[in-house]
């Protein structure tokens, strides 16, 4: 799975000393900073694998991680903006904003089309490119300006309250429903015997680990994904922190790793 030249794969080995620097096993004795960590991972991870293709969902978002301060030996916190589709671009942000090493971060060889413009950007006018970033503002933009607009009494207060009550209640059931179909399809797929997950996680962050292995059994090899049934069949999918093989033989996959890792994990079963 690549986006403009550059794998996923390629992105986690460039994130490598940031997932050292922000892991939460590392701040195991400080709880709050480790169950920050590990959520802000989730989602940090979330968006790097949407842009693998990149998904017409996907939206800007902050977060926040506590690293230690190697000057002082205290901790510090980073803020990191995740926006746009360029995913070089997000690395060096995190990285930077870690102070952490770029120099293994590849070099994508310039464009020889004179042409070509940024994947997702959109013409305005002649000649101007206005970026993924700028669509993000002016969607902002636009929004603040229809809410400037609207009435203000209580009566219309309480209608929108009631309204958003009702989507969120329908969403919420639609991800349940969307979640255990599938799980199912998982286990139709592989003939695992169950999904479990080994922590309490957001049904969104579940469905992403979901699809992310969907893709991976779309995308793999007749050899490899045969591999993976055969790893999966009759066997209990845990989803937890790392990726590993346990001791009866069932797997479980890191939700905080990318596919790649988890075909390592793949390749060790199949060895043993």
């Amino acid at each position: 799975m690549t986006t403009r030249g550059v794998s996923l794969h390629d992105v986690s080995i460039a994130l490598r000393p940031f997932y050292f620097a922000v892991h939460p096993d590392r701040f195991a004795r400080n709880p709050r900073v480790r169950a920050q960590n590990e959520k802000s991972l989730q989602v940090f991870n979330g968006y790097l694998n949407d842009l693998f293709p990149v998904s017409h969902t996907i939206r800007p978002t902050d977060v926040r991680f506590s690293i230690l301060n190697k000057e002082n030996n205290n901790l510090q916190d980073v803020n990191i903006t995740l926006s746009g589709t360029d995913p070089m671009r997000i690395v060096r942000h995190a990285l930077e904003s870690c102070k952490l090493p770029t120099e293994n971060i590849p070099v994508r060889p310039p464009s020889t089309d004179p042409s070509w413009t940024p994947s997702g950007s959109t013409h305005f006018a002649q000649g101007i490119n206005v970026s993924n970033i700028d669509q993000d503002l002016l969607k902002l933009y636009l929004r603040k300006k229809k809410r400037q607009h609207a009435r203000n009494d209580l009566r219309s207060v309480l209608k929108t309250s009631r309204d958003d009550a009702i989507r969120k209640s329908k969403e919420a059931e639609m991800t349940k429903l969307t979640l255990k179909d599938d799980i199912d399809d998982v286990k139709w797929r592989t003939g695992a015997k169950d999904v479990v997950w080994q922590m309490d996680w957001a049904e969104s962050h579940m469905r992403r680990c979901l699809t992310n292995l969907s893709r991976l059994l779309d995308h793999s090899a007749t050899k490899d994904k045969e591999s993976i049934i055969h790893a999966l069949y009759k066997n209990v999918l845990r989803f937890g922190r790392g990726s590993f093989v346990c001791c009866d033989g069932s797997i479980q996959l890191g939700a905080d790793h990318v596919p790649e890792q988890w075909e390592q994990v793949r390749a060790l079963r199949a060895k043993s």
